[in-house]
């Protein structure tokens, strides 16, 4: 059931590679599939760097379109 869950993750995330890195879609799938790491696969340290990845992303998307002037918080990884 888990490698189920996984690989369904893993094409979702696929699939939401032709949406915008601000899409609120693909930032929650990021956020979805992070916590999947930390809680059901005991493993943290991917799901940061998975949650960090996709807001760096996402990030420096709307730092080239200077759509942005709000200040964003990265999440917290400790």
């Amino acid at each position: 059931m888990i490698q189920d869950a996984q690989d369904s993750y893993r094409e979702a995330v696929t699939e939401s590679e032709t949406l915008k890195s601000t899409h609120p879609i693909r930032l929650g799938l990021a956020l979805n599939y992070s916590v999947f790491y930390y809680e059901i696969l005991n493993s943290p340290d991917i799901a940061c760097k998975f949650a960090k990845k996709a807001f760096d992303n996402a990030i420096a998307d709307l730092t080239r379109s200077r759509r942005t002037s709000t200040v964003i918080r990265p999440p917290s990884c400790s």
